[in-house]
């Protein structure tokens, strides 16, 4: 039976993450049937099963049950190191965001998932933590969190598009033109050749990959 260790990482500020929920027929074409539409809550959260992961699809289903309870959802699972000390590392996201004692609590259950079905032999690690501020957005409800920052947005049609989310539904979301950007911010609208006007409304369905961006004039406010 394999040691660990746990490491707990929480990013608050900006929430950011890569992909669509609404779209599971386009990302099912792309990525094959591991992509498809798993749970409908109360509150109409839907969660899409990761879509690459270095384990089993049994014990990646029990490591995504682990995350039910608290309406949070997978991201990315990433195994580094030896077969002599490996190293998980698991980004997840949730609605309410992610807290310190949220990451503990996944990792425990988790743990016990790796534990029960003996996926390690020698030592390992978890880290659980948020998404990094670099991840594309993937889910309505991290659009909605994130109303009122600025966003690198591109469509499936290479459009693209630099602006402030004012409003954001299950469906679509309402940008704004930024009033005052950073220099970064300016070259980045700048270099893009193909842009949308603003303000526009934007199906969430259209996205290829939406970055929130770092905003010092907004940071300085």
């Amino acid at each position: 039976m394999g040691c660990k260790a746990h490491f707990f990482y929480v990013e608050f500020g900006l929430y950011v993450t890569s992909t669509c929920l609404h779209t599971v027929h386009i990302w099912q074409e792309l990525f094959g049937k591991g992509v498809k539409r798993r749970t409908v809550f109360e509150n109409t959260f839907c969660e899409i099963s990761v879509k690459s992961s270095p384990f089993s699809a049994h014990v990646t289903k029990l490591l995504e049950e682990c995350c039910k309870p608290y309406q949070a959802s997978i991201l990315e699972i990433i195994l580094r190191g030896t077969e002599q000390r490996r190293i998980v590392e698991m980004y997840v996201d949730s609605p309410k965001g992610i807290t310190l004692e949220l990451c503990s609590e996944l990792s425990h259950a988790m743990d016990a998932v790796f534990e029960a079905e003996q996926v390690f032999t020698g030592a390992y690690r978890l880290d659980v933590s948020s998404p990094g501020v670099d991840r594309p957005l993937e889910y309505y409800w991290q659009y909605q969190r994130n109303v009122g920052r600025l966003v690198a947005i591109e469509l499936w049609n290479e459009t693209k598009v630099l602006g402030r989310i004012a409003h954001a539904t299950e469906d679509a979301l309402t940008l704004e033109p930024a009033k005052k950007l950073s220099k970064s911010a300016q070259k980045k609208q700048a270099d893009n050749t193909n842009v949308l006007a603003l303000p526009a409304t934007v199906l969430l369905a259209d996205i290829r990959q939406a970055v929130v961006q770092i905003d010092l004039r907004q940071i300085e406010k």
